[in-house]
């Protein structure tokens, strides 16, 4: 178990540090495929559509899917990369949906009860860190727009005050002109 141990903190560690969520992908489908001995990709849930993200020992670039089809994700792959067997292992925190990593290889694929622990324990990390990684895009997008508007007050102010000036510069030059 210290290997599975170990690879379970080495992924965290890559999750972690990984710029990107398609790094963290990545990472993930490495992982899958180095400790549990299959081809593997990894789908992101865009909307309505699977798209795929990442890939290992099957090249699945630009493939994508209706997310309605998940289903038939297993069977379409096995026979689109030429594997006969597929399984899924969703990506999910908190009833949300991030991902789909699936498991493709020649032979039926039959994990051990460690292997399977591993494989639950890897997609939990990587959903985790996909949440963390869309909440902090989300908030870094209400930071730009917290910042836009606070430059718009400051220049609306600036303007304001400026007005404000200016008719008093106005009322006090008016009835000497006036006279």
């Amino acid at each position: 178990m210290d290997g599975v141990f170990g690879e379970l903190v080495g992924l965290g560690r890559l999750l972690t540090s990984a710029g990107s969520p398609e790094e963290m992908h990545a990472a993930l489908a490495e992982a899958a495929a180095k400790q549990l001995g299959v081809s593997s990709a990894v789908f992101r849930v865009s909307g309505d559509r699977l798209e795929i993200v990442a890939s290992h020992g099957v090249e699945l670039t630009g493939w994508s899917t209706d997310a309605d089809e998940l289903d038939a994700l297993p069977t379409q792959l096995a026979s689109i990369c030429g594997l006969g067997h597929a399984q899924l292992r969703m990506l999910v925190v908190g009833g949300d949906v991030y991902g789909v990593l699936v498991l493709l290889s020649s032979s039926p694929i039959e994990l051990t009860e460690d292997q399977q622990e591993l494989a639950d324990a890897m997609v939990d990390l990587a959903a985790a860190a996909t949440e963390r990684a869309a909440r902090y895009a989300e908030l870094s997008r209400s930071y730009a727009e917290l910042k836009t508007s606070r430059e718009a007050l400051v220049r609306s102010e600036r303007l304001r005050i400026l007005g404000q000036m200016a008719a008093g510069v106005a009322h006090e030059i008016n009835p000497p002109l006036a006279a």
